[in-house]
């Protein structure tokens, strides 16, 4: 698993059209937040890439995606301390990482309808 889905869950009990709202949002502002942080990985911009990287850090804790979390800090820390090397690599983890929670994300919501 990507995310903690008891915590999540846990987090919205007895709110779940929030958790909905909350998960369809973050799959929307997603692609913009990759594109950022590939942009700013791209151009070699440490600041940017510290702020982007940050930005997806802090909106997927909201799911306690540890996973993406981290990857996403290695690259915060990256843009941070201005060394920017291997993003790519991390860049790719991460994307492999995010599609799995987005998998994850949409069963949660059909899980969520069911009940």
């Amino acid at each position: 698993m990507t995310f903690d889905r008891d915590r999540f869950s846990h987090n919205f009990r007895g709110m779940e059209d929030l958790a909905i709202e909350s998960i369809f949002s973050f799959l929307n502002i997603l692609p913009g937040m990759l594109k950022a942080i590939e942009d700013a990985a791209g151009a070699r911009h440490a600041s940017n890439l510290e702020l982007a990287a940050h930005s997806l850090k802090g909106t997927v804790s909201t799911f306690h995606a540890e996973t993406v979390e981290i990857l996403a800090w290695k690259l915060e820390q990256m843009g941070h301390s201005q060394v920017i090397t291997d993003t790519e690599s991390v860049i790719k983890e991460l994307k492999s990482e995010l599609e799995k929670l987005k998998a994850e994300l949409n069963a949660w919501v059909t899980d969520a309808r069911a009940a």
